[in-house]
C-alpha cells in the first residue's frame, strides 16, 4: 500500500488534476505484485485483485470533507401519531407476529482519510404479540481487518406505547448498549429495547461508515415478517460504476428507478470542490408479503428479495480507468499463484513420509484413497471452522497441533493424496447455508469452503475429511451444492457436488398386540448412506448405546427398550444395524370387543412439512431417499380383521419419487408393507403442488387404521 503525505490542495488548482497526480509514477510496476499476492489477502471479506488495488490508490487521500447529508425517509425519526399505531387490515398482516412499518436507507460516498460509504439506516417495527417480541432485540453486524474497518456511529432508538390515548416514549440509554467480538474480524453492537411488549412500536436509526468503498451490503426489502415499506436512496460519484442484480422472489410493489445523474461537486480539502456528475439509485418497494422458511430448504438469503452490487470498474479523472470485472479464469491463475492455495499443493512433497506409511500394501488407487483419507482424519481434526486458503505453513501447524480449520484439514488431504502419487486438486466449494454459486458472476466471495479431488479408476472423487462420520464414496450433506470449482494447475474445471449415495432405511419388524391393547415384538432397523451417517451423528453425540436408547425412549410415547444390540457403529463402511426388544403402550385402542391401531406406529408421518399454499422457492432434499417397512402384527386370541387400509400406490410426475403402502392378511397375522422414495431430491416451484399433494396422501394413510373386533 502506498501512503504520500497529501496537503489541501492550494487555491487556483486543477483539483480535478489532483486525483490523478495521487499515483505514485511507480505504480504500474507494482500491478503484477498486487495482482499475484491477491489471493492471501482474499482472506479478508470482499477482497479481490482489483480492490486491493485500487484501495492502495484511495489511501493515498489524507484530505477532508463534508458528505451529504441523508435524505429525509419516510418519516421523520422521533415523530409519532396515534395514527402510526393502526395497521392496515389486509392479509398482508393477518397472523403475523410483528410487521416492518417501514425501512429506509441513505448510501452516500465521502471522503475522509480516503473514500469512505456512510449508510444512514431507520426503520420502525410494530410488534403485535408476544412471539413478536424478539423483533426489539437489535444486532447489527460490522467488520474489519488489518488495513479497514466499518463504525457504527449516531445510533438511536426508542419504544413507543399507547396508553390510556397517550403515547408513552422510552428511550435506549448507551449503558444498555454492548459490543460482541464473534471472531476476530467480525463484530456485533446488541441491544435488547426496553418496555416492549404487543403493541409497541420499535424505533432504530444508526450510520454505518465503511472504509470497504468497493462493497456496498445488499438492500433486503423482504423480512419473515410483513413490510409495508422498503426504501433505498444511494448517490453514488462517477468515479464507481456498480452493477446491480435484482434477487429473490418477492418485492410487493416494486417502483424501480435504476439510475439518473445529477451533477453535484465533490469537497476535497482547502474549500476545493471538484465538478462531478452523481449516479443516483433509488428503489421503493411497498406491501413486501413475509418470507416464510418451509423444510428443505438450503439458505432463506438464497430467496429473499433483495438487490445487490458488484463493482464493475473506476472512472477516476484523466482516463485513469480501470475494470474490477474479472472471469473465472483470471481468478484460476491467481489461486495458482497464491502461497495459501497453489503454492501449497505445489509443494506437496513434505508429507510424502507420511503418505506412504498410511497407504501401506494398497492394492489399488481406490484403496490408496481410503487409507489416506481416514489417515488424515486421525492426523488433524476439524475446528468447525470453514475456511478457503491454507499455506504450506498452515497444514503443518495444524498437523502439529493436530487441529485445524476446513482449509488446512483438506489441504493436508489433497497433499497426502499428491505425495502418494496420485492427481488430486483442491476444489472451492459453498456449503448449503453460504447460499448458491452463480457461475454468471466471478468472485472469491461465493465459496466459504475447500474441499479434495482425486482421480481414481472410474473418474474423479470429491472428498471432505471433516466429518470423521463420513466415509470416502460421499460427501457430508452441507456439501451438497451444486458445483464446485477445481483448480487444476492454473486451469479451472466445474465439478458436480451432486450426492453419490442416498438416505436408505430398511426396518423389519414382528409383533404381538395384546387383549389389553399392548404392542410387543422385535425391531431391526438397517441404515445406510446419509441414514447411516446420522444415526452414528445422534449415537455418538448421546454418548453411546446407553443413552441413545434413553433418548428413544423419551422421542417415542409409551415406548419401553427390553433389550438391544447395535452393529457396525463403529464401521463408516457398513451400514448400521440396530435391534430392539420393546413394548408400547401408547399406540392401540382396546374399548370392549373392539381394537384400532395405526400399523406404521411411532415411523407414521404425521403431518405435513409442506403447508405454504404456493412456494416460490425450489425444494431441495439435498440427497434422494429410499425407506422400506415391512411389519407383521400377530392378532389376539379371539380377535379377526373387520377393516383394513386400502393398497395404494402413488407417483410423482417424471418419476420423481414413489409411495406404496399395502396391508394384508396372513391367517392370524396382518402383514404391512411400505415404501417410500424421492428418487429427485431437487423441485421447482411448479412441481410444489405435486410434491405437496404426495406428502398430503402418505399423512393420510399412515394415519389410516387397523380394525379388530371380537370374534362372536
Amino acid at each position: 500500500m502506498y501512503f504520500l503525505p497529501i496537503a489541501p490542495a492550494p487555491a487556483g488548482t486543477d483539483v480535478k488534476s489532483c486525483l490523478q497526480d495521487l499515483i505514485p509514477s511507480n505504480f504500474a510496476a507494482k500491478k503484477h505484485a498486487y495482482i499475484t499476492s491477491i489471493v492471501k489477502r482474499a482472506k479478508q471479506r470482499f477482497m479481490n485483485s482489483k480492490t486491493i488495488f485500487f484501495y492502495g490508490l484511495v489511501c493515498l487521500l489524507s484530505i477532508s470533507s463534508y458528505g451529504l447529508s441523508a435524505q429525509n425517509g419516510p418519516r421523520k425519526f422521533g415523530k409519532i401519531s396515534k395514527a402510526d399505531f393502526n395497521l392496515p387490515e389486509s392479509e398482508l398482516v393477518q397472523g403475523a407476529h410483528a410487521v416492518r412499518q417501514f425501512d429506509y436507507g441513505f448510501l452516500d460516498y465521502r471522503v475522509m482519510d480516503g473514500f469512505t460509504t456512510n449508510l444512514t439506516r431507520h426503520f420502525r417495527t410494530m410488534i403485535l404479540d408476544e412471539q413478536g417480541l424478539d423483533w426489539a432485540d437489535i444486532e447489527i453486524s460490522y467488520y474489519k481487518n488489518y488495513n479497514a474497518r466499518e463504525r457504527i456511529g449516531s445510533l438511536k432508538a426508542f419504544v413507543y406505547n399507547l396508553e390510556n390515548g397517550q403515547i408513552t416514549k422510552t428511550k435506549l440509554e448507551g449503558k444498555d448498549v454492548f459490543d460482541e467480538k464473534v471472531d476476530k474480524n467480525n463484530l456485533k453492537k446488541k441491544f435488547a429495547l426496553p418496555n416492549v411488549k404487543p403493541g409497541s412500536i420499535v424505533e432504530v436509526k444508526y450510520e454505518v461508515s465503511s472504509e470497504f468503498w468497493y462493497a456496498i451490503d445488499p438492500w433486503i426489502f423482504q423480512r419473515s415478517i410483513p413490510v409495508l415499506h422498503s426504501e433505498l436512496e444511494m448517490r453514488i460519484p462517477e468515479y464507481f460504476i456498480f452493477n446491480t442484480n435484482f434477487k429473490g422472489y418477492e418485492f410487493g410493489n416494486l417502483t424501480v428507478n435504476d439510475k439518473s445523474t445529477t451533477a453535484r461537486k465533490l469537497f476535497l480539502g482547502g474549500g476545493q470542490g471538484v465538478d462531478c456528475q452523481y449516479n443516483d439509485y433509488h428503489w421503493v418497494a411497498e406491501n413486501i408479503p413475509p418470507f416464510t422458511a418451509e423444510a428443505y430448504i438450503t439458505t432463506a438469503k438464497n430467496y429473499l428479495g433483495r438487490v445487490e452490487f458488484e463493482l464493475a470498474r473506476t472512472n477516476f479523472p484523466n482516463s485513469f480507468n480501470e475494470s474490477y470485472s474479472t472471469s473465472w479464469g483470471a481468478i484460476a491463475q491467481q489461486l495458482a499463484e497464491s502461497e495459501d492455495f497453489g503454492a501449497t499443493v505445489t509443494r506437496a512433497n513434505f508429507m510424502e513420509n507420511q503418505a506412504a506409511q498410511l497407504v501401506g500394501d494398497a492394492a489399488n488407487n481406490s484403496e490408496k484413497v481410503v487409507k489416506l483419507y481416514e489417515g488424515v482424519k486421525k492426523i488433524v481434526k476439524w475446528n468447525k471452522k470453514y475456511r478457503r486458503f491454507a499455506s504450506v505453513a498452515d497444514v503443518k501447524k495444524a498437523i502439529n497441533e493436530g487441529l485445524g480449520n476446513s482449509a488446512q484439514v483438506n489441504f493436508a488431504l489433497t497433499c497426502l493424496l499428491k505425495a502418494a502419487g496420485l492427481e488430486a486438486y483442491p476444489v472451492l466449494v459453498s456449503t448449503r447455508s453460504h447460499g448458491y454459486i452463480n457461475q454468471f458472476l466471478p468472485s472469491f466471495d461465493q465459496f466459504n469452503h475447500v474441499v479434495s479431488a482425486v482421480k481414481v479408476e472410474d473418474g474423479h472423487v470429491i472428498l471432505d475429511a471433516t466429518d470423521p462420520l463420513i466415509p470416502a464414496n460421499f460427501m457430508p450433506q452441507q456439501c451438497l451444492n451444486d458445483k464446485g470449482f477445481m483448480l487444476v494447475g492454473d486451469k479451472f474445471a466445474w465439478v458436480s457436488l451432486k450426492p453419490r449415495d442416498k438416505y436408505k432405511l430398511a426396518v423389519q419388524a414382528k409383533f404381538q398386540i395384546t387383549e389389553d391393547g399392548l404392542i410387543k415384538g422385535n425391531i431391526k432397523e438397517a441404515r445406510s448412506g446419509y441414514a447411516g451417517h446420522r444415526f452414528r451423528q445422534s449415537f455418538y453425540s448421546e454418548g453411546g448405546a446407553e443413552d441413545y436408547i434413553e433418548e428413544y425412549q423419551n422421542k417415542v410415547e409409551g415406548l419401553t427398550v427390553n433389550g438391544h444390540e447395535f452393529k457396525n457403529q463403529d464401521n463408516i463402511y457398513k451400514r448400521a444395524e440396530a435391534s430392539y426388544d420393546i413394548e408400547l403402550s401408547d399406540k392401540v385402542i382396546a374399548t370392549g370387543d373392539m381394537i384400532y391401531f395405526s400399523p406404521m406406529l411411532h415411523y407414521a408421518v404425521e403431518e405435513n412439512p409442506f403447508k405454504l399454499t404456493e412456494r416460490k422457492y425450489p425444494v431441495d432434499f439435498a440427497h434422494p431417499y429410499e425407506e422400506v417397512y415391512v411389519m407383521g402384527f400377530e392378532l389376539p386370541d379371539g380377535f379377526a380383521v373387520e377393516e383394513l387400509p386400502e393398497v395404494q400406490n402413488i407417483m410423482l410426475p417424471e418419476k420423481a419419487g414413489k409411495f406404496t403402502y399395502t396391508v394384508k392378511q396372513l391367517e392370524n397375522t396382518i402383514q404391512l408393507t411400505v415404501r417410500f422414495k424421492i428418487d429427485n431430491p431437487f423441485f421447482n416451484f411448479e412441481q410444489y403442488p405435486y410434491l405437496k399433494e404426495f406428502y398430503n396422501h402418505i399423512v393420510e394413510k399412515h394415519a389410516e387404521q387397523v380394525v379388530l373386533k371380537r370374534k362372536t
